[in-house]
């Protein structure tokens, strides 16, 4: 998976994983709410 290549090559600090995997999670909450209020 990149972000493992990512991990080994440059350390990134484990917020900006957090960071990422909160953002996702929120676009796909989003995604859902939509699609919920919708039908």
């Amino acid at each position: 998976m990149p972000w493992k290549q990512l991990k080994s090559s440059t350390r990134l600090p484990a917020r900006q994983d957090i960071l990422i995997i909160t953002g996702s999670l929120i676009i796909g909450l989003i995604a859902i709410a939509f699609f919920a209020l919708k039908s």
